[in-house]
């Protein structure tokens, strides 16, 4: 039987009908948007031909499910910005309740690579029941890697100066890692 093909999706985490958190004159929306894009950019340039995938910015949550294509060979990112107090920093990444050992793999490498693109302290990596909403839906995926990535918090003037600061740093990270990740998933495809 021949296997499916695995891709890279990159989700912004918010919608023009859903503007996500703001504060200090950010949008998380625009924010998400904004990173996402300047991911694929990254992705495009250094893939070697690993498909990509990216959700359409009208699009609901549902909707964004509902298309995207994933597989046990795909790896999918949904970015976001925290909300908490003012003084709260720090990057985090989910994982779905029920994750794989490859995932929990995976999300502490992007933990790690992020943290130290975007000069972050590392919160640690959850999953959605520890999370104020205790569900996330992009995460219902039972195949492939399937993460949601918490940048920074879009709550403090701090941490988004520094995110300001590394946004470049940061998407590079983000790329590279996705990269690598979908290698764990495909190591035949391996340059």
């Amino acid at each position: 039987a021949t296997k499916p093909s695995g891709r890279i999706i990159i989700t912004a985490g918010h919608h023009t009908k859903d503007p996500g958190a703001s504060a200090n004159g950010f949008v998380e929306r625009d924010e998400t948007i904004n990173l996402r894009n300047k991911v694929v950019d990254v992705l495009v340039n250094n893939t070697n031909g690993i498909g990509i995938q990216t959700d359409d910015d009208k699009d609901t949550l549902s909707q964004v499910i509902k298309n995207i294509e994933t597989n046990e060979r795909c790896v999918c990112i949904d970015l976001h910005f925290d909300a908490a107090g003012p003084t709260a920093h720090g990057t985090t990444v989910v994982v779905p309740e029920r994750h794989t050992v490859l995932e929990t793999k995976a999300a502490k490498l992007l933990l790690t690579n992020v943290s130290d693109a975007a000069q972050s302290h590392p919160r640690g990596v959850i999953v959605p029941s520890q999370t104020p909403r205790k569900t996330i839906g992009i995460l219902q995926y039972e195949q492939g890697v399937n993460l949601l990535l918490e940048v920074r918090f879009i709550t403090s003037n701090r941490d988004m100066g520094l995110y300001k600061k590394y946004e470049d740093h940061v998407a590079k990270a983000i790329a590279e890692t996705a990269i690598e990740i979908y290698y764990m998933l495909n190591p035949e495809h391996k340059p």
